[in-house]
């Protein structure tokens, strides 16, 4: 019973956070690459605390519970354990992407008053992020699956 408790709370967790980096790439990114650079870059020295409060908590549970759940399931010798495996190295790569891509990234825009440099960045956080994105939207998909009773 633990189980379908865990899955169905998994499944939102992913979910929310595939729909709050969605809502990012094809709302804010945008909005931010339509900006002059120095506009962006005051915006973000102003904005980054907040984003980093809404976004931290959403990529911590929903990168941790679909790898708890996962475990819990194969432990359980449960037949969805395929999918909840799929669901949690999605959540190891997003993981993965933060700490070699944006955390960087992101450091760059809060260092840089050069409007060139924090162009360039945001071109290729545009493109990272896309495919983050696309990453978490297959480990969604993939708790949804693992999630339906078999």
């Amino acid at each position: 019973m633990v189980v379908i408790y865990l899955e169905f709370i998994s499944i939102m967790a992913t979910g929310l956070l595939a729909g709050a980096l969605l809502t990012e790439a094809c709302i804010l990114v945008p909005y931010w690459q339509k900006m002059p650079a120095k506009t962006f870059l005051r915006l973000h020295h102003k904005m980054a605390p907040s984003l980093f409060r809404y976004f931290a908590p959403l990529t911590v549970i929903g990168t941790l519970l679909p790898i708890i759940t996962f475990i819990f399931v194969y432990s359980t010798s449960k037949a969805s354990w395929p999918a909840w495996l799929l669901s949690a190295i999605c959540a190891v790569c997003l993981l993965s992407f933060y700490l070699l891509f944006f955390r960087q990234a992101n450091n760059r825009f809060s260092t840089t008053t050069d409007p060139e440099i924090a162009a360039k960045t945001l071109a290729a956080w545009a493109k990272v992020h896309m495919i983050r994105t696309l990453i978490a939207i297959v480990g969604f998909s993939a708790a949804i699956w693992g999630g339906m009773p078999i």
